[in-house]
């Protein structure tokens, strides 16, 4: 699920509980998004050298 749909999955939630489910997923893409460019970085600094 791309974070666009995400969003609107969390707009549209009446659950206090359910929406606290669609924030961990958020969070989920975000640690995925922070260790791609993590490998993004490394792999950019070894063309450097």
């Amino acid at each position: 699920m791309s974070a666009d749909q995400l969003g609107a999955k969390a707009l549209a939630q009446d659950d206090p509980r359910e929406f606290r489910l669609t924030a961990l997923e958020f969070k989920a893409i975000a640690s995925q998004i922070n260790d791609l460019s993590k490998q993004t970085f490394a792999g950019l600094k070894g063309l450097k050298n």
